[in-house]
C-alpha cells in the first residue's frame, strides 16, 4: 500500500533489512525492499501457519503494515496468544494513524486562536483581518510539513498571525529552496488577498556562493547538491496555488525583473503563468546566504520597496554559523526605520514605519 512508503523511506534510509510480504496474485516488482515473499490472504486458513513460518525464516522482530484488516489480525494474535508470538507491531492502528497527523494539526490551529498576538503587534483598532478556521490551519500545518525544509513551527505561527494585518502588496521571499515557507506565505496571502507571493532563488549550482568561514561545514556540502531538482520539487509544491511566482536568478540581479513586472503591472513565471504585481512589498522574508555582505546586499536591494506597515523577515538572526544575518539585522535596528521589531525563534521581525 502506498500508506507505506514514508516507512519505507525511514526504514531503508536507516540501513534496516526489509522483508516484504504479499497476498496479491501480482505483486509490485519494484517494491523497496530487500526481499519479496508470498502469503496468503489473511482470509485463508493457510495464513496463520504461513506467517509462523516467515517469522522464523526470517527471525522477524517488527512488522509495519498499513493495511487495517491485517493489523487486526496480528494484533488479534498478539493479545490472544502472547506466548507464541514474539514480533512487535507497529502502533497506533492504520485508522487511528489517520487522526495522529490531522489531530496534531487541530491542535495546532486552536493554539493559534487561542494566542492574542496579532493583536499584541498591532492593537489599533479596526486593522485585524479574522482569523481563519480551525480546518484551515489544519490544513495549511499538514501540507507545510510535507514540504521539506528547514522553516519552522514557531515561523509557521508568526506567518499566521501576520497573515491578519499586512498590508495589501507583494510578498518576497529571496531563498526559496524546495518551498516550505513560501508555500505558506503564499497560501495564507491568497486566503486574505493580500497579494502574489514572489520567490528569489537562483537554483544553480553555479550561483550558488559560500557562506562564509565559520559555515565551512554547510560549504563544503554544495558540490553535492542538484538545485535543479530541487527547483522541480518548488515548482510542484507551488503550482497547487494561484498567487505563487518566480524569478530565477539571484536577488541583486533579480531586482531589474521585478522593476520590469512593477512597471507592466504583471510577472511571467515560466510554468506558473502571469500574475499581477503591485510594485509595493508587503512581506519582504529574506533567506538566502547568511554571509554578511550578502544579506547586507539583499535588504539594501530590496528592502526600498517595502511599504509602510510592510515588514521585514531576517531568517538565522541567531545562526550557529556565523553572525551575518545578526550584524545585518542590528543595522536595521539602528536604523530608525521601523517602529516595531521582536524576535521569534530564530528570526527578526521589523515593521517599517
Amino acid at each position: 500500500m502506498d500508506a507505506s512508503g514514508r516507512f519505507l523511506a525511514v526504514a531503508s534510509a536507516l540501513g534496516i533489512r526489509i522483508i516484504g510480504a504479499s497476498s496479491a496474485a501480482d505483486p509490485p516488482v519494484d517494491a523497496p525492499v530487500d526481499e519479496l515473499i508470498h502469503l496468503p490472504y489473511i482470509t485463508d486458513p493457510d495464513f496463520i501457519p504461513a506467517f509462523k513460518t516467515c517469522l522464523e525464516a526470517f527471525r522477524i522482530s517488527h512488522i509495519h503494515t498499513a493495511h487495517p484488516g491485517v493489523w487486526t489480525v496480528l494484533n488479534e494474535l498478539l493479545r490472544k496468544q502472547a506466548g507464541d508470538y514474539r514480533f512487535t507491531l507497529c502502533q497506533p492502528s492504520p485508522y487511528q494513524s489517520i487522526w495522529q497527523d490531522t489531530g496534531a494539526g487541530y491542535a495546532w490551529a486552536d493554539a493559534i486562536l487561542a494566542d492574542p498576538f496579532s493583536q499584541r503587534i498591532l492593537p489599533e483598532a479596526g486593522t485585524l483581518k479574522p482569523a481563519l478556521n480551525p480546518a484551515q490551519y489544519a490544513g495549511l500545518y499538514k501540507q507545510f510539513l510535507q514540504i521539506p525544509g528547514q522553516c519552522d513551527l514557531q515561523k509557521l505561527t508568526a506567518f499566521a498571525h501576520l497573515a491578519r494585518i499586512l498590508p495589501v502588496g507583494d510578498l518576497v521571499e529571496i531563498g526559496s529552496l524546495a518551498g516550505r515557507s513560501a508555500f505558506a506565505l503564499a497560501w495564507l496571502a491568497q486566503r486574505y488577498g493580500i497579494g502574489t507571493l514572489i520567490s528569489i532563488d537562483p537554483w544553480s549550482n553555479q550561483a550558488i556562493a559560500e557562506q562564509g568561514r565559520e559555515a565551512d561545514i554547510l560549504n563544503r556540502d554544495l558540490e553535492s547538491i542538484d538545485f535543479e531538482k530541487i527547483f522541480l520539487a518548488y515548482i510542484s509544491n507551488l503550482s497547487l496555488l494561484s498567487n505563487a511566482a518566480y524569478i530565477r536568478a539571484v536577488s541583486t540581479e533579480a531586482i531589474a525583473g521585478y522593476r520590469q513586472a512593477a512597471s507592466e503591472g504583471v510577472l511571467q513565471s515560466p510554468q506558473l503563468g502571469s500574475l499581477p504585481v503591485a510594485g509595493e512589498i508587503s512581506l519582504l522574508h529574506v533567506d538566502a546566504n547568511h554571509e554578511y555582505n550578502h544579506v547586507r546586499q539583499d535588504l539594501e536591494t530590496w528592502e526600498p520597496y517595502v511599504k509602510p506597515g510592510g515588514w521585514v523577515l531576517l531568517d538565522d538572526y541567531h545562526w550557529a554559523f556565523g553572525d551575518g544575518p545578526k550584524r545585518a539585522g542590528d543595522e536595521l535596528l539602528a536604523s530608525g526605520r521601523f517602529d516595531h521589531t521582536f524576535t521569534l525563534g530564530d528570526t527578526l521581525y521589523l515593521r517599517k514605519g
